[in-house]
């Protein structure tokens, strides 16, 4: 199968190659903790009294901000499989209970 990633469109065996994998900034709860409304520098910019707790995947700037649009936008599943599977693997360590919404988009 011929495949390109999905972020330079170079030839990739999978939809996200190692180098635009690499180049992913992710929340790592080992430095950021579980919870980022208890991490300052995100903490202080949420104002909503309903959050209980938050966990971002990353920062809403390319490459992540080009795999949201497309699954936003143009609907591409493959760029949500991506997405999610960030999430699910990234996320494996949260000690923080199941999600009651996730969000996609900018700040």
């Amino acid at each position: 199968m011929n495949l390109s990633c999905l972020l330079c469109y170079q030839a990739s065996p999978t939809p996200v190659c190692q180098w635009c994998d690499d180049d992913m900034f992710f929340f790592d709860p080992q430095i950021h903790g579980d919870n980022l409304l208890e991490f300052g520098p995100v903490g202080r910019h949420v104002k909503h009294s309903h959050y209980n707790a938050l966990s971002l995947l990353g920062l809403h700037i390319w490459p992540m901000s080009s795999l949201v649009h497309q699954f936003k936008f143009t609907h591409s599943l493959t760029a949500g499989k991506v997405l999610s599977n960030w999430f699910v693997h990234r996320k494996r360590q949260c000690t923080l209970k199941v999600p009651d919404l996730l969000l996609f988009g900018a700040y």
